[in-house]
């Protein structure tokens, strides 16, 4: 949790809030410029400490939980930070990892010698852009966001303006206007950073279908093929929409058969918690414990996040939380009653029932709809795999030895 500040002057009297014992959610509320977290005690959930430079790193490693920080400076704002929960780094064993440490070295390997054949076609290709030409036809049509461009606009000789050169040739508007047609793609002929940007992987792809050619696949046009992957997802939507499949009665009641587990709703509960450090902290806790008083002490004592809401946690399920370890204790016990305290991760936790939903099977008419949409977008999409399979065995990358590390050149595990 953290409480952020533009200035040394509002920090300081932040501290002195905290110094005269007000809760911290309640001067984060008052001083914190977050405004999407001030209402929240300053939550920023979990973090990595490693993401953060000095002096935060040091502050948050350094924290006790449930204490808050001396102000400090970082970047160009003001903290008080209040770690509320730690995890140590855990590592796992190495032949559980070694598989996944292989492929990431061996992607990592892959990755470095494509960009150094990428570099190499890049610099061969030798881009130059005609930057007035380029800027002529932008004043033409304006640059501001959303605008419109009407190609009908450019004369014969608006459209005979080379626009940029390379090694393998020269690009017109035409060929840009060209290009438009043959791919079903709109190029912002009237944003030059946008233009540039797609005429210079325009021209990586010619030099790419280049290198292809020299490498004796003629038949197999890297540049089209390139294309039609790009436009496999704009299909498949396309195809979506297009398809018309309304499922029956007896296609969802069918599906609903199969997967009536799915639609079985758990238990679950309403319940308050008070975690603490140590299980002494929790049973001297619990002989002042009440209905009535559980919601301040909880807000007063708790090192959960739950404290900003006197400790209620609502829809509590067996399977979340693990951390408490009260698994179905809440669905099982009696309301109202006091429990405690259960040992979890870390922490010692003390709850209070306030209302239990038992578990029941959804019927077909309560989730009817639901199944309906999941049978129709189910059926569709195996209409889509098999219309688009030819599509896929299309898209064929081709490979050179010499830059493109293969599965048999592993580089040493051992390291």
């Amino acid at each position: 949790n953290q409480i952020v500040a533009r200035n040394k002057t509002t920090i300081d009297s932040a501290y002195k809030a905290l110094k005269s014992g007000t809760d911290f959610a309640e001067v984060c509320k008052q001083y914190s410029v977050e405004a999407t977290r001030k209402d929240k005690g300053g939550s920023i959930g979990k973090v990595l400490a490693e993401r953060y430079k000095e002096p935060f790193q040091k502050i948050l490693l350094s924290a006790k939980i449930g204490k808050y920080s001396k102000a400090f400076e970082y970047g160009k704002q003001w903290y008080i930070i209040m770690v509320t929960e730690k995890e140590e780094n855990k590592i796992q064993e190495f032949d559980k990892m070694k598989e996944s440490i292989e492929n990431k070295l061996l992607a990592d390997k892959r990755y470095t010698k494509a960009r150094e054949f990428i570099k190499k076609l890049e610099d061969k290709q030798n881009l130059v852009y005609n930057d007035s030409n380029i800027k002529h036809i932008a004043e033409i049509f304006g640059t501001a966001p959303g605008t419109v461009v009407d190609t009908e606009k450019l004369t014969n000789e608006d459209k005979e303006l080379v626009i940029a050169t390379s090694t393998l040739g020269e690009w017109k508007i035409k060929d840009i206007l060209k290009l438009e047609e043959e791919r079903g793609i709109t190029i912002p002929i009237n944003n030059p950073f946008s233009l540039k940007g797609i005429l210079k992987r325009i021209m990586l792809s010619n030099q790419l279908n280049s290198e292809a050619r020299r490498h004796g696949l003629d038949k197999k046009q890297v540049i089209k093929e390139e294309i039609a992957y790009m436009k496999y997802g704009q299909l498949a939507i396309k195809l979506k929409s297009s398809i018309e499949y309304e499922p029956d009665n007896k296609d969802i009641l069918e599906y609903y058969t199969a997967h009536k587990s799915d639609y079985y709703e758990k238990a679950k509960a309403d319940i308050s918690i008070i975690t603490v450090d140590s299980k002494k902290e929790a049973k001297d806790l619990m002989k002042k414990l009440t209905s009535k008083n559980f919601g301040s002490l909880a807000k007063k004592h708790s090192k959960d996040n739950t404290r900003y809401r006197n400790g209620e946690l609502k829809n509590y399920m067996s399977n979340m939380r693990p951390d408490l370890n009260l698994n179905e204790l809440p669905m099982k016990g009696k309301i109202g009653k006091i429990s405690g305290p259960i040992e979890g991760k870390n922490k010692w936790t003390i709850y209070k029932i306030n209302k239990q939903y038992p578990g029941r099977q959804k019927s077909f008419d309560d989730i009817k709809g639901t199944i309906t949409y999941q049978v129709k977008n189910e059926k569709i999409r195996e209409m889509i795999d098999e219309i688009t399979k030819s599509m896929r065995s299309k898209c064929e990358v081709w490979q050179d030895d010499q830059f493109f590390s293969k599965s048999s050149d592993t580089t040493k595990i051992e390291k």
